[in-house]
């Protein structure tokens, strides 16, 4: 029953710092400067232009609003249109997922060699300053 009640309760944390994270996040790409709607319009667009995009981008929403849309949209796996590329988020970070597993793994496998090996030399020379160095680092 503890490992049960161990388990939901890092979920819980887990599910609250993604939620922080999130909000932070959004909150800190819609106040920084700059207008997103900018960069998708020719120079010279008209006020109905730059209208016409806001409204479709629910920028004309307040902040609160905008984040509670994303944030329903998340939950259902739409992660949104990049504005730079005009594609669906989840196809551009799903194309770059074999490569990202692939650096992550061989991340994984180097950390895991030389962990070992510094932990096989801690071991070896216990009690001497080559385990004191191991322990530093």
């Amino acid at each position: 029953m503890t490992l049960l009640r161990n388990i939901l309760i890092r979920l819980l944390t887990t599910a609250v710092t993604l939620f922080g994270v999130a909000v932070i996040v959004f909150v800190v790409i819609r106040v920084v400067p700059g207008n997103p709607i900018a960069m998708m319009l020719p120079p010279g667009a008209t006020d109905a232009d730059i209208a016409r995009l806001e409204a479709q981008y629910g920028f004309d929403k307040s902040i609160f609003q905008q984040f509670v849309i994303w944030l329903g949209g998340v939950m259902q796996g739409d992660f949104g249109t990049s504005i730079s590329l005009r594609q669906p988020v989840s196809q551009l970070v799903l194309g770059r997922l074999p490569a990202t597993l692939e650096l992550s793994i061989v991340a994984l496998v180097i950390a895991v060699i030389i962990g070992g090996a510094l932990a096989l030399m801690g071991t070896l020379y216990r009690d001497t300053k080559t385990e004191g160095a191991v322990d530093v680092t």
